[in-house]
């Protein structure tokens, strides 16, 4: 069951982007958050807009008493503006406004928060692909702004720069080692990388191999499968994953990773 923040009237886009994360007059339809000042969670949603009906949108939620909060936390900050806000319920839609419905996307899930959380708290707790969700581009002027961006620009890049620090190390103890016991080190620099940094392609590619080289394919498998995940494009996760599937003896696994493989060099040389 869905439920919908009915966002209506003149003012409505405006104030919509003002309080969230997101930019409206360039989207009309992504997921957003509404935080407080410290940056903490009141409302994830997804935001639905149609460029015919200029005084109208619609944020998604799937909590009733969730939504419930958003808007009395969302009407305190109306003031002069010309904004009302309405909770709906999916079965409660009007046939004209059923049309919105189609925006959502068939993988649509909005993650489970307290009141106490926050995105940046949830970065941390391992939810890695939670502030490109929710705040796709640097935005100023919205509450929680401060706290956001500084974690993102000061405290995210003192951490890649830490994880890319722990990869150059095991990379070369890896490649300098004259026996298998000092991999033991390597791969837990490597691990610590991607702690810091859950999108460190280097790190990935190191530990996979190394626990390829150690013939710990289904170990080797999860961590190139989380390198496919956080480049799609990679196509040595795909390589690496045809080839430990095939050790495994899992030979039809092994061929679909192969194909694609196969497809991204084809992608990839077409951009030259």
């Amino acid at each position: 069951m869905y439920y919908f923040l009915k966002v209506s009237n003149k003012d409505g886009k405006n104030f919509i982007n003002v309080q969230s994360t997101l930019k409206t007059d360039k989207h009309n339809s992504a997921y957003c958050a509404f935080l407080s000042p410290k940056a903490e969670i009141k409302g994830l949603t997804f935001f639905i807009s149609d460029a015919n009906k200029k005084d109208l949108l619609f944020l998604v939620l799937t909590d009733e008493t969730k939504a419930q909060k958003l808007k009395e936390h969302l009407e305190k900050f109306i003031i002069l503006e010309d904004v009302e806000i309405d909770l709906v319920s999916e079965d409660s839609l009007s046939e004209q406004d059923q049309g919105f419905l189609k925006q959502i996307p068939e993988d649509f899930n909005l993650e489970d928060y307290e009141e106490t959380d926050s995105l940046v708290k949830l970065h941390q707790q391992g939810n890695h692909n939670i502030l490109d969700k929710y705040f796709p581009e640097e935005k100023g002027c919205f509450p929680g702004q401060e706290v956001l961006s500084k974690y993102i620009n000061i405290g995210l890049k003192k951490r890649a720069e830490r994880a890319q620090e722990y990869t150059e190390e095991a990379r070369d103890i890896f490649t300098q080692a004259e026996d298998k016991s000092e991999w033991v080190k390597a791969k837990e620099l490597l691990n610590k990388a991607i702690t810091e940094d859950p999108k460190n392609e280097e790190a990935y590619e190191t530990l996979g191999v190394i626990l390829g080289r150690e013939e710990n394919y289904k170990e080797a498998i999860e961590v190139m499968k989380k390198l496919d995940a956080v480049n799609p494009a990679s196509i040595m996760a795909k390589t690496n994953l045809s080839i430990f599937y095939m050790r495994l003896g899992d030979k039809e696994t092994a061929e679909e990773y192969k194909a694609k493989a196969t497809v991204a060099q084809f992608d990839e040389a077409l951009k030259k």
